[in-house]
């Protein structure tokens, strides 16, 4: 629908692109630039089954900034990245008061997938999907590549899957920072399960792990049958700052809230815990750690914290950890 390129500054104000549909890189195509668009909303559009994406593509090799604000991206569907593809390391997205809610990637990203640097502020993901072919990426959210995402005061809520795909994965040499935005308002993941790791997967490739650095979030009702919120694993370094987190469970192997599995180093600091539990699929095996469970070789610093009301069907009401792993 729209090819974007060139050095020419263009926006686009209170506009409806509706049922629109390409064989690939989306109904907007971003190569080079400045594209703004002003509470424009994006439903039904799409591309061929094995392509992407649904809507927004940034070229790779591409440059400038495409900033959106305000609008809702809703039943837009792609072979992955339902909404967003960030291909380009040197283009810059800005999302700005944006609701993503109901679109499809049969691959996974239903809503974004990033390798360059990317921030939402005050943005809705709620209840988008994607395909049994999704696997380790995140159902609605993956950041990917050498990406570096940054999101303030935003909402990832009601993503439900069976499989090993999360509402948000972040992978590889990445970096994901979550923050309260300047008006104070924090971030809420609620409502989110899967089979492992509820609402996050952090994963290491072979040489390289993410950085992923947690402050001002509530994290509320996630489930899974195993790690209710978070599922770290590879190297991975994980801070955690003044977060809350509220009847999160694990319904069948361990950790009601964080399964720390990874050689790297979590850092807690002034968080709360309160009412998170660890259940057990037949009642006898499994269900420990109504918080936390450490294995391998990683280690936990634990700073300021309050536990409150969380529990665990066999061990470790609040954390079980095994050896070799340190906990402090």
């Amino acid at each position: 629908v729209v090819l974007l390129e060139g050095e020419q500054t263009s926006s686009f104000t209170n506009c409806d692109f509706v049922d629109n549909h390409a064989w690939e890189y989306g109904i907007i195509q971003h190569v080079a630039g400045n594209t703004t668009f002003t509470d424009c909303d994006f439903k039904e559009n799409g591309v061929n089954e094995s392509k992407y994406p649904g809507v927004f593509q940034l070229d790779e090799g591409g440059s400038g900034k495409l900033t959106v604000i305000g609008g809702l991206c809703s039943g837009n569907t792609a072979g992955s990245c339902g909404v967003v593809n960030q291909e380009a390391t040197g283009a810059l997205l800005e999302m700005t008061d944006v609701v993503m809610q109901g679109n499809y990637g049969k691959d996974g990203h239903a809503a974004f997938w990033s390798a360059g640097k990317a921030t939402f502020t005050r943005c809705t993901f709620k209840a988008n999907t994607s395909g049994s072919t999704a696997k380790t990426a995140g159902q609605s959210i993956t950041i990917s590549n050498g990406a570096d995402v940054e999101m303030y005061g935003c909402v990832i809520q009601d993503h439900a899957t069976t499989s090993s795909s999360t509402a948000v994965s972040v992978k590889g040499d990445s970096k994901l920072t979550m923050s309260a935005d300047n008006q104070g308002n924090k971030n809420v993941v609620s409502n989110n399960s899967a089979g492992y790791g509820g609402a996050f997967a952090l994963v290491a490739n072979e040489n390289t792990s993410p950085v992923v650095e947690i402050s001002d979030t509530d994290f509320i009702g996630n489930h899974a049958k195993g790690c209710g919120v978070l599922r770290v694993q590879g190297s991975t370094d994980l801070s955690l700052d003044n977060c809350f987190f509220k009847e999160n469970y694990s319904t069948e192997a361990h950790s009601g809230a964080i399964g720390w599995e990874s050689s790297g180093e979590l850092v807690c600091n002034n968080c709360t815990f309160e009412g998170n539990y660890a259940l057990s699929k037949d009642g006898n095996s499994n269900g420990y750690g109504g918080v936390a469970a450490l294995e391998g070789d990683g280690k936990m610093y634990i700073n300021g914290c309050h536990f409150k009301g969380n529990h665990a069907h066999k061990q470790g009401a609040v954390i079980r950890t095994y050896e070799p792993g340190e906990m402090s």
